[in-house]
């Protein structure tokens, strides 16, 4: 249904109170059969732990708070989050003259959108002062909670079939460990709400309860909600229907087989019927940009451990550099994956002793094509989402194996048996343990998780009535406040992030601006600047332009090696080319520029002078001598406007390899310390 809506351009803002109808509804009507089904304890206590798994994946939703956290700082969550804000109150396409970010929702138009577009639908009718951000706890709930609960269903069914396991731990080995956390900190939203598509498919092909025409409609509506979903990826959770389904296509009962086949694909047809066209562009333009084998193709560098031969049995089990019990994680990793591997393989003897082939045939499709991420296309990001939709059926052979182990000898072999499942459980509790600690690592290092301070800024401007300008270097801040001051007048010096990209500033550049930022202007923690301070709240200030305390600010970074953080201060290394700090100023004056400045390991001869030379809009002003001194206060005359101060090295001298393997050269570091008027 809403993938209709958006179809058809009609703002999700629109729809939405006839959409909630259709959902009390329904949830009125599936209240009538829920009692009777939890009167069964094993079913309660089924989605008692797939409640609790979820909740335990998702701490940092219960702990910083369930409207409030921000979550994993990779920006394709808070591009959702945009894009879900423009659904909600244009109709799909609309663009020009929008302010910055429903312009920049605009160029997003043509992919895909139901993530985005159920943020908008969960805001209540009713409400007034709830966005999109406020939506992505529950959204992640329900998602989480739905593979959980798909995980359940499967493994119950393969159990029935013969193939005994542990439905709880199946759940919380999908759940908690290996890859799942993992698209929590890509905040991948389309990835996140597809996977519990394929175990479910996997189990409905296996169910004998499931007759006559739902035997047809419910593969059909889910394959047809995964192509809405994610259209690229969906080829690879529809084949875990006619995966499971191979089995009897063999068995003498093709006819049968074939009949419910073509049914169900002429199902999936006539459902998506209107998207398709949005469906094929799509997956030809996600298949276009994933084709170069270097650079270029989304999310390079995300899982870089998969492309080292010597960490592939680690990472292939989503093992990373976090410390467990005085052993680096190289070693624990490697050691757990090697041994998981070996109960997994165990789990699949038991799969084909029990002529359940099928499952050996969803866990080898799976593999070839890891296969041919890693070893053919170099693409860890391609091997990590292999690995990701496989995840389910990895874990499942995992619980198998256990299992079996644990209920292979006899009372009268009972010592070993005991040895054999403590080791067992030992192997399971480091897993779980070592997974848990990179989750709590991840969530210690995002340096924003609450959007109280965001918000208190968007208060404050509100009641201010007026233009103000906004300078944010840091990008995920930067995106965050566009976000929040999409009603404001707001002027802003730059776009970082995702809005800052080539391709999208063309967008960016018809939104609906002030000319000009006003006597107020909004800084991040990051950003040095000077002036006088009105505001404050700990994360940004609030400086005031006017005569007699004029404002300067360092805008955008342009180094060749990078801009990095160090002590909570900017810091670039220069190589053989020169940087560019941009400095905006409100008025003619003088300030200083402290630094600290370092020489760089690539220096091969120090006895030739190590210099760097400082130029402001072309005309040397300074020249600093980093052999001698590391401390240097550099005088700049700024004029009004933006004001462009290079930093070019003065090296002649000879360039060595790094000691640590940096490919960069480094000839010098600059940390930018303080900004301070010329007194």
């Amino acid at each position: 249904m809403i993938g209709t809506v958006v179809r058809l351009r009609i703002p999700i803002q629109q729809a939405s109170p006839f959409i909630w109808g259709g959902w009390v509804v329904l949830a009125i009507y599936g209240l009538r059969g829920a009692r009777a089904a939890l009167e069964h304890w094993e079913l309660r206590r089924t989605l008692a732990l797939a409640f609790l798994v979820t909740v335990l994946v998702l701490g940092g939703f219960e702990w910083f708070g369930l409207f409030d956290y921000l979550g994993s700082p990779n920006q394709d969550g808070w591009t959702c989050v945009a894009f879900g804000e423009y659904l909600r109150l244009y109709p799909r396409g609309t663009t020009g003259g929008l302010s910055p970010l429903y312009q920049y929702g605009s160029h997003l138009a043509n992919s895909r959108f139901v993530e985005s577009a159920l943020l908008a639908l969960f805001i209540p009718p009713w409400s007034s002062r709830v966005d999109t951000q406020m939506m992505v706890g529950p959204l992640l709930l329900i998602m989480v909670f739905a593979f959980a609960c798909s995980m359940a269903y499967v493994a119950r069914i393969i159990s029935n079939k013969g193939l005994k396991n542990s439905h709880d731990l199946s759940m919380l080995l999908a759940v908690f460990g290996g890859w799942f956390p993992f698209v929590l900190l890509a905040n991948n939203y389309g990835n996140l709400s597809i996977l519990s598509f394929s175990p479910a498919l996997f189990g409905i092909a296996l169910d004998r309860r499931i007759v006559g025409f739902a035997r047809y409609c419910i593969p059909a509506l889910l394959s047809a909600a995964a192509i809405y979903i994610y259209p690229e990826m969906c080829i690879l959770v529809i084949a875990a229907f006619f995966i499971a389904g191979t089995g009897e296509f063999f068995s003498g009962a093709w006819r049968q087989k074939a009949k419910l086949w073509l049914g169900v694909i002429i199902v999936i047809l006539l459902l998506i019927n209107l998207y398709l066209p949005d469906a094929l562009h799509i997956f030809s333009q996600q298949l276009a940009i994933s084709k170069p084998l270097v650079g270029g193709r989304p999310g390079n560098g995300f899982a870089p451990d998969l492309l080292i031969m010597s960490r592939l049995p680690a990472a292939l089990w989503g093992f990373e550099q976090i410390a467990i019990l005085d052993i680096s994680t190289v070693t624990a990793g490697l050691l757990l994956g090697c041994l998981l591997a070996l109960i997994a393989v165990f789990g699949l003897v038991r799969a084909i002793q029990e002529k359940l082939y099928t499952l050996a045939l969803f866990l080898a499709v799976t593999v070839g094509l890891v296969t041919v991420m890693i070893v053919s296309k170099h693409y860890d990001y391609g091997a990590y989402k292999m690995l990701l939709l496989g995840w389910w059926m990895t874990s499942l052979l995992v619980s198998i194996g256990a299992r079996c182990v644990w209920s292979a000898f006899r009372e009268s072999e009972i010592r070993i048996g005991a040895i054999l499942r403590v080791l067992i459980a030992g192997i399971l509790f480091s897993a779980m343990t070592l997974w848990g600690n990179q989750q709590l690592a991840w969530m210690k290092g995002f340096n924003y998780k609450r959007a109280q301070p965001l918000r208190e800024v968007r208060d404050y401007i509100s009641g201010l009535h007026q233009v103000v300008g906004a300078s944010l270097s840091d990008p995920i801040l930067d995106g965050w406040m566009v976000f929040e001051l999409r009603k404001l007048p707001v002027w802003y010096s730059e776009y970082n992030g995702y809005m800052g990209q080539a391709h999208v500033l063309p967008f960016m550049a018809r939104s609906s601006v002030p000319q000009q930022s006003g006597d107020y202007l909004l800084v991040g923690k990051a950003t040095l600047a000077v002036g006088k301070v009105v505001w404050s709240n700990g994360l940004f200030s609030i400086l005031k332009n006017g005569e007699g305390s004029p404002i300067a600010t360092i805008g955008k970074i342009e180094a060749p090696n990078g801009v990095e953080r160090v002590d909570g201060s900017t810091f670039f290394w220069l190589g053989r080319n020169p940087a560019v700090v941009s400095l905006n100023s409100t008025a003619d004056q003088t300030i200083f520029l402290h630094t600290d400045v370092i020489g760089g390991s690539s220096v091969g001869d120090w006895s030739n002078p190590v210099a760097i030379e400082i130029y402001i809009d072309g005309v040397q002003s300074d020249r600093l001598d980093i052999s001698s001194q590391t401390t240097h206060s550099i005088r700049l005359n700024l004029h009004v406007g933006s004001n462009n101060v290079v930093f070019k090295p003065a090296y002649s001298g000879g360039i060595v390899p790094n000691p640590n393997g940096d490919s960069r050269i480094l000839i010098a570091g600059i940390e930018l310390r303080k900004l301070e008027f010329f007194k």
